[in-house]
């Protein structure tokens, strides 16, 4: 029984109509065969959300290195919670994020700098050095543990 389906021109399955331009995006980022599964759930997500969208997730799955299905309906659930219906919106929600972290990755380089400039930093000594060694005279201690000495 082969599950996995090679869809020609008209690509249904079970009633299930996907478009053409998703099957060609996740076929070309995702998976270049799509299970019978996979095509329902895109079929399904394509229907709540829309073909830009659905595209625009599978688009970002890759970029994030999530090349799954899973991962893809995880991204288009957080667009959800996050009241997102448009392009436009996520568009204006990825570049928002993108210059967050920019600032945030910016000023983790200007603390990691200041540290290295503070010299209290650099001259730190470890508080386990106030004592002596212990000297031993090991092949005394190694006859003593193996019973070779006799008292």
């Amino acid at each position: 029984l082969n599950t996995n389906i090679n869809l020609e021109e008209e690509e249904t399955t079970q009633g299930v109509d996907v478009e053409q331009e998703i099957i060609k995006t996740y076929k070309d980022c995702i998976s270049s065969k799509i299970s019978n599964r996979e095509f329902k759930i895109l079929g399904d997500l394509q229907e709540t959300i829309g073909k830009e969208l659905l595209k625009k997730a599978i688009i970002l799955a890759v970029m994030k290195n999530g090349k799954n299905l899973g991962y893809i309906q995880a991204v288009i659930e957080d667009w959800n919670k996050k009241g997102f219906t448009t392009l436009e919106q996520v568009n204006t929600y990825l570049l928002e994020w993108l210059n967050m972290n920019k600032k945030a990755k910016e000023n983790r380089t200007k603390q990691i700098k200041k540290k290295a400039e503070n010299k209290s930093y650099e001259k730190k000594e470890s508080l386990f050095n106030d004592f002596e060694q212990r000297e031993y005279d090991f092949d005394d201690l190694e006859k003593r543990l193996l019973g070779w000495e006799s008292d």
